[in-house]
């Protein structure tokens, strides 16, 4: 059974409907809840995060190293553009 977060939609990264999830833009662990969500299906959503854990990199403590709001932003944009083409 589907997450209450769930709805089933068309997913804007690959143009699929299944059930979609909210992305947070600007990832919780470094910023607080700020309303910035995108809805991507669970494949593409799970894509994106790799992406963001290999391009954020691991900060001395081991965690992943917060960037600038922009760069996140940006990275979202490109990553549903490239599902475009």
């Amino acid at each position: 059974m589907p997450s209450k977060n769930t709805r089933k939609g068309i997913c804007p990264r690959c143009k699929r409907n299944r059930q979609m999830t909210s992305h947070h833009i600007l990832p919780k662990v470094h910023f607080r809840e700020t309303g910035e969500r995108a809805d991507l299906c669970r494949l593409c959503h799970n894509d994106f995060e790799k992406i963001l854990e290999y391009v954020e990199g691991k900060n001395a403590k081991g965690g992943r190293r917060k960037l600038s709001i922009w760069i996140y932003r940006e990275l979202f944009e490109l990553y549903i553009q490239a599902g475009e083409k």
